[in-house]
């Protein structure tokens, strides 16, 4: 029972750390994105 009870916990513990790290790097490409965009739409006009 106690192992399988460690074996969950490291279950979630995975999934929220692949969670976080995905979910962190799609707001850093879309910022990085976003600021780009600026750049280009201050540069036209």
């Amino acid at each position: 029972m106690q192992t399988k009870l460690t074996n969950t916990h490291r279950l979630i513990l995975w999934t929220l750390f692949f969670y976080t790290v995905i979910l962190s790097i799609v707001i850093y490409c879309f910022v990085t994105d976003f600021s780009n965009i600026q750049e280009f739409i201050y540069s036209e006009f």
